[in-house]
């Protein structure tokens, strides 16, 4: 999967409103995690586990987070 800086996803919220998020910047593959990207430090240095489906928000490790925390955007057609 090739992801790219300029990625736009869309999401739904529980008011069934569509909604379009798009960031710019740079990130950079986990060497250890092949399905992990770090924002740059600007961006809070913060990393997703990324996949066909869905990105999800993950700890300082590249862990996903498993608690009410967590945080995944569902891919939308």
């Amino acid at each position: 999967m090739q992801i790219k800086p300029t990625n736009m996803i869309r999401y739904i919220l529980k008011d069934k409103k569509e909604y379009t998020y798009r960031d710019k910047g740079t990130y950079s593959w986990e060497p250890n995690k092949p399905n992990v990207i770090r924002l740059e430090k600007a961006s809070g240095n913060l990393a997703f586990q990324v996949s066909e489906q869905h990105v999800e928000l993950c700890d300082p490790n590249g862990n996903t987070v498993k608690n009410s925390n967590n945080y995944k955007l569902g891919k939308v057609r």
